[in-house]
């Protein structure tokens, strides 16, 4: 069932739940959950006595745990190498449907909440506003609406100097962006913006009530961004030491987004074709031969540094977050999500660890951890269930049972018994 659903009663009763809280407590055995309208209004453990009104499933041991979260991705994007150029033939409209699909494949896939990085002709916006009031059926949307950056930088609205940084982003807030996404460098090794520039922007983002993630890749431009006060690192997939060390202490929240950067740039490839192809798009970026080939050597030396660097952030207590940098062309959103969870257990996180990076942790990247992230009284209904246990084995991530958000039903494929007994 894909169309949203909703009791005609007061809510939803939840019972024989393995509920996961979000936080990286015990799972609760035999837990119900109560949902009314929009909000948890309780989490029970035995038999509870279901009241008036509220529509019972029985969830014969299967997991729940809070909707999922992704805090990077483009909604109105195909995000494989081959579909660039087209893509930036699309017009509004394109975009537009291509946006809407999207969120809507993401949410039957259980990610209840994305954060939009950056798009054309507004149309995070667009979406956004679309998916809140019900209008259009879809993950609900946190939105940056255009990336700033600096002129000839990574994004599509350009501007110099401190004042003029100060200036894009209050044009950004006054266009309705929630977030602010700033390019601060691509794969070359130099940083875009000056200290100055970064100062303004986040003291000019912060001062309006926004968060600032940054586009950035490697040194020293990553350095320069915690130290500026960003709030999340999106990529920065070759951080030095002492900039981990520094992104622990203040609390910094690192979006590596590996699945598709290093798989699909780096993974699917042999080294000499990775460097070969990354020199041809260097080359057509402006850089001559020898600095092509140097960025590209650069890109390849951080993508097989990668994993160490992760194992290190982990250890060091760095907030690292799930983001997909999705949608690929080739794969539905919530694949990459998905591969993105799965890649995190495989490179140290045991399955709690990263289902609370993609629920409570995220939450508190976006700033919304009182409202989601959570199965708690109060919290948004936003809530999956799943056929298998993902806390047994991350890869059960994939048999999404029933998706609901906002206390509304939007894919209900519940069978009894769960399939495997809620393995």
């Amino acid at each position: 069932m894909n169309k949203a659903t909703q009791t005609n009663g007061k809510g939803y009763i939840l019972k024989n739940a393995q509920v996961f809280d979000g936080t990286g407590n015990n799972p609760i055995k035999q837990a119900t959950v109560i949902v009314s309208n929009d909000r948890i209004e309780a989490v029970e453990t035995g038999d509870v006595t279901p009241p008036d009104g509220y529509q019972v499933l029985d969830l014969d041991g299967r997991t729940l745990t809070p909707g999922l979260i992704d805090l990077h991705i483009h909604i109105g994007y195909l995000r494989t190498e081959p579909d660039r150029m087209r893509y930036e033939r699309f017009g509004e409209a394109k975009v537009a449907l291509l946006a809407a699909s999207h969120v809507k494949q993401s949410l039957l896939g259980g990610v209840t909440t994305l954060r939009d990085m950056g798009a054309r002709h507004g149309q995070s916006i667009t979406v956004r506003d679309a998916v809140a009031p019900g209008e259009l059926p879809g993950s609900r949307v946190i939105a940056a609406n255009e990336s700033v950056t600096f002129t000839g930088g990574h994004a599509y609205h350009e501007s110099d100097g401190s004042w003029g940084m100060r200036k894009a982003i209050r044009r950004q807030v006054r266009a309705g962006a929630d977030v602010i996404k700033i390019g601060q460098s691509d794969e070359a090794d130099f940083p875009g913006f000056n200290p100055e520039e970064l100062r303004a922007l986040v003291e000019e983002s912060h001062r309006l009530g926004r968060r600032v993630a940054v586009h950035v890749d490697k040194e020293p431009a990553l350095g320069m961004s915690v130290a500026a006060g960003v709030d999340t690192i999106e990529h920065g997939f070759y951080p030095y030491e002492a900039t981990l060390e520094m992104m622990a202490e203040k609390g910094t929240y690192w979006v590596p987004t590996i699945t598709i950067n290093r798989g699909m740039r780096y993974d699917e490839h042999t080294p000499t074709s990775y460097e070969d192809n990354l020199t041809r798009v260097f080359r057509t970026k402006g850089l001559g031969v020898g600095q092509a080939r140097k960025a590209a050597k650069s890109m390849r030396e951080a993508f097989e540094a990668l994993p160490r660097c992760f194992s290190r952030a982990l250890k060091l207590g760095v907030k690292v977050v799930t983001g997909s940098d999705g949608p690929r062309a080739d794969k539905i959103p919530m694949d990459s999500l998905r591969n993105e969870v799965v890649k995190f257990v495989e490179w140290g996180m045991n399955p709690r660890e990263a289902l609370v990076a993609a629920t409570s942790l995220a939450a508190q990247a976006l700033g919304l951890e009182t409202t989601l992230g959570r199965i708690a009284p109060g919290y948004l209904a936003d809530l999956v269930v799943f056929d298998r246990d993902p806390l047994r084995d991350i890869e059960n991530i994939d048999h999404v049972a029933l998706v609901m958000k906002d206390g509304r039903i939007y894919r209900n494929d519940l069978k009894h018994p769960a399939e495997g007994g809620a393995q």
